[in-house]
């Protein structure tokens, strides 16, 4: 998990103006996105590690 996160991190940091050029969007409005779309698989890691 670590790896992922700090790839995905390194990437957006590299590439974070030009993906939200490409999407028509500011790269603020990219952050805000990414970090919903992290939100969103954190709490499903979570909840998958939950006890049943």
């Amino acid at each position: 998990m670590h790896a992922l996160t700090a790839a995905t991190y390194l990437g957006n940091g590299i590439f974070r103006e030009a993906m939200a050029r490409d999407l028509g969007i500011t790269p603020g409005d990219l952050d805000t996105r990414a970090a919903a779309v992290f939100e969103h698989m954190f709490s499903g890691l979570e909840r998958a590690n939950r006890p049943r």
